[in-house]
């Protein structure tokens, strides 16, 4: 029994020995970047770098040729120099985080300033064909392909790189790979028309059900599809993920006693205007505009009614879990109500971003502040907008306001900025 027991262990050893040298080996792929291999295939010219010791080719650049027109489709080529091509994508590795990228046509991207890397020659391209072969794809590849329609990415995928699509405004269809271990939203930052999407059944990661995409599980909800403008939330979700609801054009949500978890945003969506809770849900509630956390007294969001926000008095904490529902534009909300009830504001609670938004505090007494960070209790005061405070209580918001917009480690008797515009009711 026990030379049995030693065989199976040896075995087993020798097994996870040979998938730790692949998965090295895999990792440890290394490319000639000094190196570039060219083909040319009509209106576009494919440039690549060849891995060391092995057949393999990454294409990191491809040129538009403008005078022969837009086309179609464009089509990766599966080899290049008899190399199969495993990679796509621009070479500069910038991180997960940076602010600029380029896309594979060597055209810089900036989502912060709304650049999706849109070239003209692309204008009438509505396809492309990806090799079977390829198993990675760098971040912003197919960025500002804005006539871009269809795309089934290849199997052999495992993560889809960020932004990935982003700016592809008349995307409708989308096949996932087979082997996608995760799915992330900002892949497909900017797609609002996508309507279809599909993965197959073997993934054990991701399901596609009714126009969203769930775990394979069914017991959490990671995305609505852009144009979907009606939806139930399943009885067996009790998790939704952050910014769900973000591009959807689902107008009304009933929020089902079964979830009892809400990620960060999970509720935010420009298009909401009526969210309603089930009364037996354990954690959440509605009041008034705001679906609120019942034990903790955090706001969870807000929905705005003509421009105008009232906070429910079961809110006690306003923090960076609050959003914002039902407004396309941030910057156009006029005032906001603070009831008695809030007796904390965290850094970084203001969904708002109007600096003429008129915000009202209507207890006597100034909440306490909370920094996340320590020293920035100042980014917790909207000291830009205009305040509005009971009369009897101005100077106690004056000298509160004061007292907490100074520089960090500031212990001067001079006074700090505190509010610009301070007005009472």
């Amino acid at each position: 029994m026990k030379k049995v027991v030693g065989v199976f262990a040896f075995l087993f050893c020798l097994t996870l020995g040979v998938l730790s040298m692949q998965t090295t080996s895999e990792a440890a792929t290394k490319w000639y970047e000094g190196q570039t291999m060219v083909v040319k295939k009509g209106a576009f010219t494919f440039k690549a770098h060849p891995a060391a010791g092995k057949k393999q080719a990454w294409i990191y650049y491809v040129k538009v040729d403008p005078k022969k027109g837009s086309t179609k489709t464009l089509k990766f080529p599966a080899k290049i120099k008899g190399r199969t091509v495993t990679k796509l994508g621009w070479t500069e590795n910038m991180g997960e985080d940076a602010e600029f990228y380029k896309n594979i046509f060597n055209v810089w991207i900036e989502e912060a300033h709304d650049c999706d890397g849109y070239i003209k020659s692309l204008k009438k391209t509505q396809n492309i064909v990806i090799p079977k072969s390829v198993k990675e794809i760098t971040n912003c590849a197919f960025s500002g392909m804005r006539s871009l329609k269809k795309v089934t990415i290849p199997s052999g995928i495992k993560k889809l790189s960020r932004s990935l699509f982003y700016g592809c405004r008349k995307l409708k269809t989308v096949n996932l790979p087979k082997k996608l271990q995760e799915f992330d939203k900002s892949v497909f930052l900017d797609c609002p028309a996508i309507k279809t999407m599909k993965i197959s059944k073997s993934n054990k990661q991701i399901q596609i059900k009714n126009g969203a995409v769930l775990s394979k599980d069914g017991t959490r909800l990671i995305w609505i599809l852009p144009t979907r403008k009606n939806y139930t939330i399943p009885r067996k979700v009790n998790t939704i993920a952050g910014c769900a609801f973000e591009d959807c054009e689902v107008k009304n949500l009933n929020l089902p006693a079964t979830v009892t978890v809400l990620e960060a945003n999970a509720l935010y969506s420009p298009a909401m205007e009526n969210v309603h809770v089930d009364s037996q849900n354990p954690v959440y509630a509605k009041d008034g505009q705001c679906v609120y956390d019942k034990k903790t007294g955090e706001l969870i969001t807000a929905i705005v009614k003509d421009d105008k926000i009232v906070i429910s008095s079961k809110v006690t904490v306003l923090n960076d879990k609050g959003t914002m529902t039902g407004m396309s534009v941030r910057g156009e909300l006029k005032r906001i109500d603070i009831p008695a009830s809030v007796q904390k504001l965290v850094t970084g609670w203001m969904f708002f971003s109007n600096l003429d938004c008129k915000v009202y505090f209507h207890s006597l007494t100034p909440p306490q502040i909370e920094a996340i960070v320590p020293g920035w209790e100042y980014s917790a005061l909207p000291c830009f907008n205009p305040v509005y405070v009971p009369a009897a209580s101005k100077e106690a918001y004056a000298k509160w306001a004061e007292d907490h917009y100074r520089y960090p480690g500031d212990t001067s008797d001079v006074k700090g900025l505190g509010f610009t515009k301070l007005y009472t009711f």
